[in-house]
């Protein structure tokens, strides 16, 4: 990695919500109570309700979601190791709906539904004005414009 202050760097938003952290803290504590209670005969490894949350807890510990903004476009991971790139330039549409910042391609073929429940508001605003600021001819919905001045304004690219 180079150490350049001038060299481009990237930046990492990962979830900041405190009920994911709260729920894995309640799926280590049952992960440990069931483990506890199959290993002293309590409940038998074969019942699938041990088997189902069991699976809940690895898919909780596996399941992330993190946002990355590089010099060449973002990078979305979240799901289960599914990764979403986009470049700034194939970048055409921003749309904000219910709880998604809904990233299009221009030719409408591909786009990338960023559930930002997950994320804070403040870091979402922060992704559309790294979108504009890296391609002024992005189109913005309404919603996507308030989220904008509410959390710094608009970006001034011309």
């Amino acid at each position: 990695m180079n150490s350049h202050p001038s060299a481009p760097q990237s930046r990492i938003i990962r979830t900041k919500h405190p009920v994911q952290y709260l729920l894995a803290v309640f799926l280590w504590i049952c992960f440990i109570a069931l483990t506890y209670f199959a290993v002293h005969g309590v409940i038998g490894w074969r019942n699938p309700l041990l088997f189902t949350l069991m699976l809940i807890f690895l898919s909780g510990w596996l399941y992330r979601l993190q946002l990355v903004i590089e010099p060449e476009g973002i990078v979305y991971r979240s799901g289960w190791f599914k990764t979403e790139r986009l470049r700034w330039e194939e970048i055409g549409r921003i749309h904000v709906f219910a709880e998604y910042l809904l990233v299009c391609l221009p030719d409408k073929k591909r786009s990338i539904g960023i559930n930002y429940f997950y994320f804070r508001p403040r870091d979402m605003a922060g992704v559309i004005r790294a979108i504009v600021a890296h391609n002024p001819q992005v189109q913005l919905d309404g919603k996507a414009e308030k989220l904008l001045q509410r959390f710094g304004g608009m970006v001034d690219v011309g």
